[in-house]
């Protein structure tokens, strides 16, 4: 009877037992959790890595999920052009088997941190209305919409030579003879530069596919139909 008290030997062995099987049964538990791999959200389940019975390593890839609900397009930016994004900017995308069709998006997140390797960042686009034909890792080609101005001067970039630099600068014709003028560039896209200084509306550009011109050469232009496709004019876009 004594050892069957609360202080007897028999009862603390009993206590002992308890104690270690449900120490037990916590890490059976806690394994069986392993067992279980629980999806973020919902989706479908588009590819799988492992069958059954497989031993895994921390940090593997063992399915992938394209989720059900909202659509974004991520792609990267070049670190240069980060000053030209900002969360809450429209874009166009498009994808390359429906050339003629775009839909809009709008952004809204800018990975904080910049990919070393990459020298990018991350941007994250909502797809209000994300057209049937979108798919899981889809290339998309996106035109993002970083100002709106309504009277820009433009020209060709390939009339532009050292684009990309402080030197930029464009072949003018003056009295008939080829003249360097150095010109201040803004934004660039779709085979355009806009010109902030350094040229006038209206002024004649040499185009790159007269040759190599050269400060001082005299330039001849044949007819005015002819001037019109060799000589393009700087203009408001």
């Amino acid at each position: 009877m004594a050892a069957n008290s609360a202080s007897g030997s028999d009862y603390l062995l009993a206590e002992t037992q308890r104690a270690q099987a449900q120490a037990n049964l916590q890490v059976v538990r806690a394994r069986s959790g392993y067992l279980l791999v629980m999806a973020p959200r919902s989706g479908v389940l588009i590819g799988r890595t492992i069958e059954a019975g497989n031993v895994v390593q921390p940090g593997k890839a063992l399915m992938v999920l394209a989720p059900v609900g909202d659509v974004a397009i991520v792609v990267r930016i070049d670190e240069r052009n980060l000053g030209l994004i900002a969360v809450g900017q429209s874009a166009m995308a498009s994808v390359a088997a429906y050339p003629l069709e775009t839909f809009p998006a709008r952004e809204h997140f800018i990975n904080p941190a910049v990919d070393r390797l990459r020298a990018s960042v991350e941007v994250k686009l909502h797809v209000p209305s994300p057209p049937t034909y979108l798919r899981q890792d889809r290339t998309v080609p996106v035109d993002i919409e970083a100002a709106v101005r309504p009277h820009a001067l433009i020209v060709p970039t390939a009339d532009v030579y050292e684009l990309g630099t402080p030197n930029a600068w464009v072949p003018t014709d003056s009295d008939g003879r080829a003249r360097k003028r150095t010109v201040q560039v803004g934004l660039v896209s779709a085979g355009t530069a806009e010109i902030l200084s350094g040229v006038s509306e209206g002024e004649l550009i040499v185009p790159r596919t007269a040759g190599s011109i050269e400060e001082g050469h005299r330039l001849r232009v044949q007819t005015a139909a002819a001037a019109v496709e060799r000589a393009p004019r700087s203009g408001t876009r």
